[in-house]
């Protein structure tokens, strides 16, 4: 049987990518251990809390929830995907916080750790957010500061919550070694964020390490709601969320708290997460997920730690005016930019803002909500799109679901 040159690229080109997928993970294999610690932004599950009446109301959210992805990961099964689409997400580049490297690399690592000295921090950086929200670039850009350390993903609220942090000392060495072992091999997630030339995942030369964090927004964000669902409407998932806060302050023992949101447009933020599961719809789920994480992070920017321990600021913004904000972030966390610093960053960042929410399939009733929320709640960053805009990007039916964010 002949084959045509069409047919042979065909099946070439993703036979390629699985030989680049092979060589890449030859280096490096996914720790299993950590995967199963972390808490995964894109599924909720059931969580673990002991108040009764708090836990009543997040099995009556989560359920809905459940039974809607289910709905959902049914749909999908019947959409065949394209082969270069199957093997061309096989390809990203992974997660460098996952990375296992070898023996002699690793004690590599933990001998640059055990050298640092934690005495002189005073500043613990504490990101809060959503999935696809832009802000791991933001936590790259810290990390590559002279005197910081910022984790990506080391879920230091979560590890906090389950009881796997211990100690001051060995929570920051944890951090550290994180930060360094994603310095050390590129500072990777899905995409390359490294900036090269700076300081990602080292401390410069005669230069005191003042500052520390952890980039994981969303599962900040999921760990605060897991001790208290709805803490707007109910006081005592609000008391339970604030204890969570303060004992975790407890155990940084730092002067200052910095509390970082990065807020991107909802209609983007949703249509990019169902574009990254291969969705060419937006379903009840990723709504409801989206705006309960909206109405948690706004409430705590509101309640919890004093306003002054907040930065609040749009992807968008920081995209159109990089400059200005990045002196203001840097400012507020205490990190030392130098100038070389910021027109590097300058250099890297994507000025042009992407609409993603063109490109999927909405249901009016879920614009309609969005809509709503942007006027009731975020008013001061974005304005609703009306419903004309998206033409025949909508269709008329998905499973109703319960708005646990009024």
């Amino acid at each position: 049987m002949r084959i045509s040159n069409r047919q042979f690229l065909y099946w070439l080109i993703p036979l390629l990518l699985l030989v680049r997928h092979i060589i890449l993970t030859s280096f490096f294999s996914a720790d299993q251990s950590d995967n199963n610690d972390a808490i995964s932004t894109d599924q909720l599950v059931v969580p673990k809390v002991n108040n009764t009446n708090n836990s009543k109301l997040v099995l009556k959210d989560l359920l809905v929830q459940s039974k809607i992805n289910n709905t959902h990961e049914k749909k999908q099964k019947r959409h065949r995907k394209h082969p270069l689409k199957v093997l061309g997400n096989l390809v990203n580049l992974g997660f460098c916080s996952k990375w296992k490297p070898k023996s002699k690399a690793k004690a590599e690592i933990k001998e640059y750790v055990e050298n640092i000295d934690f005495q002189h921090i005073d500043t613990y950086v504490m990101f809060w957010g959503f999935p696809r929200s832009g802000h791991t670039w933001i936590g790259a850009i810290l990390d590559a500061g002279p005197n910081a350390l910022i984790a990506n993903e080391f879920n230091a609220l979560g590890k906090f919550k389950d009881s796997k942090v211990k100690s001051r000392d060995s929570f920051f060495r944890k951090l550290a070694y994180n930060s360094h072992l994603c310095g050390r091999y590129g500072r990777v997630h899905v995409y390359n964020y490294t900036i090269p030339g700076l300081w990602q995942g080292k401390v410069a030369q005669n230069t005191s390490l003042k500052v520390i964090g952890d980039k994981m927004g969303g599962s900040t964000t999921y760990a605060f709601l897991e001790m208290g669902a709805r803490p707007w409407s109910n006081n005592s998932s609000a008391v339970s969320q604030k204890i969570f806060l303060e004992s975790f302050l407890n155990l940084t023992a730092v002067k200052y708290l910095k509390m970082i949101l990065v807020l991107r447009n909802p209609f983007n933020m949703i249509a990019t997460q169902a574009l990254r599961a291969g969705a060419k719809y937006v379903d009840g789920y990723l709504v409801h997920k989206t705006l309960t994480y909206f109405k948690q992070n706004m409430w705590a920017r509101e309640n919890l730690s004093k306003r002054n321990d907040w930065i609040v600021f749009t992807m968008e913004k920081f995209a159109t005016n990089t400059r200005q904000i990045l002196i203001e972030l840097c400012s507020f966390t205490n990190v030392t930019c130098p100038p070389q610093m910021i027109e590097k960053v300058i250099k890297q960042t994507q000025h042009v803002p992407h609409d993603t929410w063109p490109s999927v399939i909405w249901r009016k009733e879920d614009i309609n909500i969005i809509n709503s929320f942007i006027q009731q709640h975020l008013i001061e960053y974005y304005s609703p799109i009306p419903l004309k805009q998206f033409a025949a990007n909508t269709f008329r039916y998905t499973p109703r679901i319960n708005k646990t964010w009024e």
